[in-house]
């Protein structure tokens, strides 16, 4: 990883113009290459990703197609599913500033008691998934009734009635559940609140006040920009399917309030870095938007926060809908904005953390070839969970191995006996890490994903 902290900037006007600043073209390259390895591992049709650096220089890049043969380029649009939320989540707390609402206030001071969602459940509870409501996608013919029924826009009402019959899996504020529903009934509430459709509160609110040019609510606003398609697993999840012509009035009004945003990666980003940034709400907003609820220890009000390194947070959140994926994070402290989405249910989160080691570490990873030609070295699983081995071969015996934060510092130090090694990572924090075996006759350095 990068072994010197980059110089903090503040955040400016600037970044909205491309020309302020160019990301270096060797940089720009090495961005690119990532996109293009997608396609091949793992394997997603197409991809599109922002960059924004600390010195507010923008870079986006795409690769692949929309599974039909049209290519990816800076203006096609995807779903970017659960980032929804963190719009949602946003525009509670401008309500929350221009005190209309209670935070920590019962939902039925604003709406009528919904069945099976109990009258003690808050505002707050909703936010930050503690309410313990059913989730309503995991309701036995929801995803049927969204393929029986695909031109049909659903309402929260629908919503309620055909999927929400299940009482809370726990007592509100006793424990974590990440449920959609919680945020398609806090959409009820920003329109009984402002008497306006939720679609047009963010538009007037959110989208145009940074703006954002290619940001819609789906179902309930059009857009005329190229979309990237949807390739998804079969019900029985053994085969790739290309979903893209299949209608998606459904599929996008059940996700109402919780997942139904079309965008593009530039938008995400100049939204994601605005509001971390403190240039949406006001400090105090902020930090109740960022207190994490006590019991997942990441997820605040709408948004997730995660550690990548010793006091290096990043904040933001990750979305599916379907076979689209979509990663929004900004690292506040390094003034780094990362969006990526993809268009096919098996991407993952490689590719984002391919760019943001890129971004960060101007370290060659690999092997230093003017030592020894023949010295290697692998890291695996990758991402590793609980346990990584280190394998690297002709040994000397005298390695040292050394392990390094997304910042730059030293976690652990050893001499290494075998070749072969097993390290406990069990208590590591989720994020991206580099591992070195150093020794009289070579240097090499790979990095690891902590999930």
């Amino acid at each position: 990883m990068k072994k010197k902290l980059i110089v903090f900037l503040l955040l400016g006007l600037g970044y909205f113009q491309h020309g302020v600043s160019q990301v270096p073209t060797d940089l720009q390259l090495k961005f690119q290459q990532i996109l293009d390895n997608a396609l091949v591992d793992p394997g997603v049709k197409g991809i599109s990703a922002c960059v924004i650096m600390p010195d507010s220089s923008i870079w986006t890049g795409q690769a692949g197609d929309n599974g039909s043969g049209v290519s990816i380029t800076d203006s096609t649009v995807f779903y970017g599913g659960s980032t929804t939320k963190t719009f949602v989540a946003t525009r509670i707390m401008q309500l929350w500033e221009d005190g209309l609402i209670n935070l920590d206030t019962t939902y039925t001071a604003y709406i009528d008691t919904i069945k099976n969602v109990l009258p003690e459940t808050t505002i707050r509870q909703m936010l930050n998934h503690t309410s313990g409501i059913f989730n309503v996608d995991d309701h036995l013919y929801f995803i049927d009734s969204i393929i029986n029924n695909p031109t049909h826009i659903f309402t929260p009402s629908e919503i309620y009635k055909y999927f929400l019959d299940q009482p809370h899996y726990f007592a509100p504020g006793t424990n974590y559940k990440y449920s959609n529903t919680n945020y398609t009934i806090l959409g009820t509430i920003i329109e009984a609140i402002t008497g306006n459709p939720l679609h047009e509160e963010l538009r007037n609110n959110v989208f145009n006040l940074i703006p954002l040019n290619h940001t819609y609510s789906g179902a309930y606003e059009p857009f005329t920009e190229p979309y990237c398609g949807l390739w998804a697993y079969n019900s029985d999840s053994s085969m790739l399917l290309d979903y893209t012509a299949f209608p998606h009035a459904a599929l996008l009004s059940t996700s109402y309030g919780n997942g139904n945003i079309v965008t593009y990666p530039l938008d995400e980003a100049l939204f994601i870095r605005k509001l971390i940034n403190g240039n949406i709400l006001s400090d105090s907003a902020m930090s109740e938007m960022l207190q994490m609820n006590p019991f997942s220890n990441y997820y605040g009000l709408g948004i997730a926060g995660f550690e990548s390194g010793q006091d290096t947070m990043y904040y933001g959140h990750d979305g599916q809908l379907a076979g689209n994926l979509t990663y929004m994070f900004h690292w506040p402290k390094l003034n780094l904005t990362i969006v990526v989405m993809e268009n096919s249910e098996n991407g993952n989160f490689l590719a984002f953390a391919e760019l943001f080691y890129s971004a960060l570490n101007p370290i060659t990873v690999g092997i230093n070839k003017n030592k020894n030609d023949n010295y290697s070295l692998s890291v695996y699983p990758n991402p590793a969970k609980d346990e990584l081995n280190i394998n690297f071969g002709d040994s000397s015996g005298n390695e040292i191995m050394e392990i390094y934060s997304v910042n730059g510092s030293l976690i652990r130090r050893y001499p290494l006996i075998n070749a072969n090694n097993k390290i406990d990572i069990s208590n590591y924090s989720k994020g991206l890490y580099m591992v070195r075996i150093k020794s009289d006759k070579s240097d090499a350095i790979l990095k690891f994903i902590k999930n």
